[in-house]
């Protein structure tokens, strides 16, 4: 997991943020990109969407999948590309 120092997240243009309204999910680099996949669901469905658009775009070579643990096992779903 890519960790941000709170200054050097607060360094970042809006623009590297999935969700630059806000500043959430930041995905300055492909790591971030991957890591903020992962944490999918911990956002609304509107906003998984506008997450995935974002590194899709930002990054295409990262396949769009994500884990989720599940009573200890993990689950792996795959979002289809448009």
């Amino acid at each position: 997991m890519s960790k941000l120092t709170q200054q050097q997240r607060d360094a970042l243009p809006a623009s590297d943020f999935a969700l630059p309204q806000s500043r959430e999910y930041p995905i300055p680099d492909a790591s971030h990109a991957e890591d903020a996949l992962r944490d999918l669901h911990n956002a609304t469905p509107k906003q998984q969407e506008q997450i995935r658009r974002a590194i899709r775009d930002r990054y295409p070579d990262i396949p769009q999948t994500s884990k989720v643990r599940v009573s200890g096992r993990v689950l792996e779903g795959k979002q289809k590309q448009k």
